[in-house]
């Protein structure tokens, strides 16, 4: 299972006015002073290698007043760029689930638009019978835009795996179908699958685990949280009133890792689809890039003059500059997008990987402009 962090990330901007303040130039400070104290790491937190923080001898003390002249203020929370999210679902077209598709496609762009605004870079796959209106009756889905293109078309976010799913063959259509929606996933990715059936899985969760792990290129290595929308209820043969068989495989997965259930007999999906998003996003991984906010007018900010710190338990800790992602190795430190021109605070991976809960907090100083 993922380790989740809650990054709130604030921002004061401080100016630096070199006639007003009498400095020549632009000062070089590097991403922190050469001089200072360090800052002692807090509780159960190693000052070296050990899964801790490395805490530079020459980095100040966070605490400290920046190093340069602050002419003015600004606080407030910027966009936060990655936090990845793979969602991978299917539906068992069946025909005891023609009005539940229904439901579904009502709501997939519902869902796709929560996760977005909240600024997570998701892919959907779905795989699921195609659309076909037979006059009698309509059988398959139809994703529309703007989650899926024009005229029943994939979408920049979406793929739609047209294959037909039984009712107990959910999980088997995930792993034999591998090869269509491999090229969508990312490495690091977040990953969700649901399954939508009214029925239960004719392979038991050891068999998916099993055959998920052969999967590579990226393959799941960093596991995953599966949601059900199921036959889940008091009745131990039908789970609810319109169930066809207990989803107790679909139970086993969500249990295990950490997903979300839902009983498929509901008649009113948007609820589901509305927590449903909001478990995917609180699963997300933290992301690792912070977009810089603009600068006011007439001002730029200078690159040199960026402090960087994490907060968590009352303590401040620094958090250093190399100067790009290949010299990243296993230091928590972070790196610019681009060295002269910054937009995006980018976290080395092992940064990422030890913030648990906190904040960050970015300080930074820009030159006046004419």
């Amino acid at each position: 299972m993922y380790r989740r962090a809650a990054l709130l990330l604030s921002l004061i901007a401080g100016c630096l006015l070199l006639a007003a303040s009498g400095c020549q130039g632009e000062a070089s400070f590097g991403a922190f002073a050469e001089t200072g104290t360090t800052n002692p790491p807090p509780p159960g937190v190693d000052s070296g290698g050990g899964g801790g923080w490395d805490v530079s001898p020459t980095t100040p003390n966070p605490t400290d007043p920046p190093p340069w002249p602050v002419c003015a203020e600004q606080t407030g929370e910027a966009k936060l760029i990655g936090g990845g999210v793979d969602i991978i679902m299917f539906i068992d077209t069946s025909g005891s689930m023609v009005e539940e598709t229904a439901w579904v496609q009502q709501n997939m762009n519902n869902f796709a638009q929560y996760i977005a605004s909240k600024n997570l870079d998701y892919h959907v796959v779905l795989v699921a019978e195609e659309y076909k209106d037979l006059i009698i009756i309509k059988q398959g889905i139809c994703v529309p835009q703007p989650l899926g293109g024009p005229n029943c078309t994939d979408g920049p976010r979406f793929r739609h795996i047209k294959q037909d799913v039984n009712s107990t063959d959910g999980l088997i259509k995930l792993i034999n179908l591998y090869p269509q929606y491999q090229s969508f996933l990312r490495p690091g990715a977040t990953v969700n699958f649901v399954a939508i059936t009214d029925d239960n899985s004719s392979q038991p969760m050891s068999w998916f685990d099993a055959e998920l792990a052969k999967l590579q290129n990226p393959g799941f290595p960093n596991g995953y949280i599966f949601h059900s929308i199921a036959a889940f209820g008091s009745d131990p043969k039908r789970g609810c009133p319109t169930g066809a068989r207990y989803g107790k495989v679909y139970e086993d997965l969500s249990k295990a890792t950490g997903g979300s259930m839902f009983p498929v007999c509901s008649t009113d999906w948007k609820p589901i689809f509305d927590k449903l998003a909001q478990s995917v996003v609180q699963n997300a991984k933290p992301p690792c890039s912070y977009n810089l906010p603009t600068p006011p007018d007439g001002k730029t900010i200078q690159p040199t003059q960026i402090r960087v710190t994490y907060e968590i338990n009352g303590q401040s800790i620094p958090i250093p500059r190399v100067d790009n992602e290949a010299a990243c190795g296993n230091s928590r430190s972070f790196y610019y997008d681009n060295n002269q021109n910054p937009k995006l605070v980018n976290f080395c991976p092992a940064t990422c990987s030890a913030m648990q809960g906190g904040k960050i907090k970015i300080v930074f100083g820009c030159l006046q402009i004419g």
